[in-house]
């Protein structure tokens, strides 16, 4: 710890040119470190999917209509991977080939994910105002593999959630800098982008109320944009509704990296015991209602120790950690907002869990499933041990939030008080 504090003051002592040199560095290695895994390979089967239904938007067909499981996400994700493909042709989509619309995607992420990065930056140089703390937080969400590519390296390093990430990333810059309307309008796009953010919606909902910060203003922000961005295409897009439901609540995914992989595959392959889907359904209903009422109470009481960073990865990890169907990449959508708290032992700690978990996730489908040799026992219980690994590194970052932070903060009020 010492050593560590030692080496933070030397940091701080450098000048502003050499801070913005190491700045430069960071999103340099992380270019050629992306740039060389797109070069070397074609992206993986999920680019193909994304484009396929992209490209039926840009054409005014409804993308829920066939390929159900192929990318089942809310209609402002094709909607932005739509614009991006646009700008990145020169509105020039239709004379592009396929291989050419993919290689603008996976760049398109790439600056997604640089700019990722240098928001991460601002962040906690605004927040901590330790120079060290924010170069940390940026070079472990650009240069860890476990982060900066997650399961999708071995894949070909694409995915479209890189995309919402830096909605994400914006929505915490601006909340830090009391642009909350803003803030509640990007973490409401998020939202609608991928769903995996939309516990965070009630809890800053609390947070406001609690704290008497425009409370209905902001509310009513949070609200609307989930409204026009998941409930009014699922009530009236076709097929939309049983997509983006039915994705999870009626499939069970061949290899995931939830808890419920005990019900899924542990149990029917070791004790040939199998479990309804409905009793699944009813377990993560109950489990998600449990946890969000849990963290709401714990908002409402110590809302004076928590920042709205803070509530985001409650709320993420709350809708994450008893979800049906999970992937290590699904991880980054707290890791981001909880790199961006600037505490540097808690990153590095949460950084490492997740380095390890990519890491046997990316050995358990090269030695399992890419082989054809899954669902079998040695496949079962490495997909589930991923899974408790990840559920671990949720429930660390939910004790560091909801519990150590608001001591923490707390402590450091008394001794300003003093």
């Amino acid at each position: 710890m010492e050593r560590f504090a030692r080496r933070v003051s030397a940091l701080e002592g450098l000048k502003k040119r050499h801070v913005y040199a190491l700045v430069a560095l960071i999103l340099v290695l992380a270019s050629l470190e992306k740039l060389w895994v797109i070069s070397s390979s074609d992206g993986g089967g999920d680019v193909v999917c994304d484009l396929e239904k992209t490209m039926m938007v840009l054409r005014g067909s409804n993308p829920y209509g066939v390929s159900a499981w192929s990318a089942p996400y809310p209609p402002f994700y094709f909607v932005v991977l739509a614009g991006i493909l646009s700008v990145g042709t020169g509105f020039r989509v239709a004379g592009s080939t396929e291989p050419g619309l993919i290689l603008t995607l996976r760049l398109a992420a790439l600056v997604f994910d640089l700019a990722t990065g240098l928001v991460i930056y601002l962040t906690v140089l605004k927040t901590a105002r330790r120079r060290a703390y924010a170069l940390l937080s940026m070079g472990l969400y650009l240069l860890a593999p476990g982060v900066s590519a997650s399961e999708t390296l071995y894949e070909g390093w694409f995915h479209g959630d890189t995309f919402g990430y830096l909605l994400v990333a914006l929505a915490i810059l601006l909340f830090t800098s009391k642009r909350y309307s803003l803030g509640s309008l990007f973490l409401g796009l998020a939202v609608a982008f991928k769903v995996h953010p939309v516990l965070a919606l009630p809890l800053a909902a609390v947070w406001f109320h609690r704290r008497r910060i425009g409370f209905a203003r902001n509310t009513a922000i949070l609200g609307a944009t989930a409204l026009l961005g998941l409930a009014l295409p699922a009530a009236l897009v076709p097929h939309c509704y049983e997509v983006l439901v039915g994705f999870n609540a009626s499939t069970v995914p061949a290899h995931s990296v939830t808890l419920f992989n005990l019900l899924y595959h542990v149990l029917p392959t070791f004790w040939g015991m199998s479990t309804p889907l409905p009793v699944i359904n009813l377990i993560w209903s109950v489990s998600t209602a449990a946890l969000l009422a849990l963290a709401g109470l714990v908002v409402w009481r110590r809302h004076e120790g928590l920042e709205l960073v803070d509530i985001v990865v409650i709320g993420t990890v709350v809708w994450l950690l008893p979800l049906r169907q999970v992937h290590v990449r699904y991880l980054l959508w707290f890791i981001v907002p909880f790199l961006m708290r600037g505490k540097p032992l808690e990153n590095i700690l949460v950084v490492s869990i997740q380095e390890a978990a990519a890491l046997l996730s990316g050995l358990a489908w090269f030695c399992f499933v890419r082989v054809g040799n899954y669902p079998s026992p040695g496949g079962v219980l490495a997909f589930f041990g991923i899974g408790v690994l990840c559920a671990l590194n949720e429930i660390l970052a939910l004790r560091l939030t909801m519990i150590r932070g608001p001591a923490r903060r707390r402590k450091e009020g008394e001794e300003r008080a003093v």
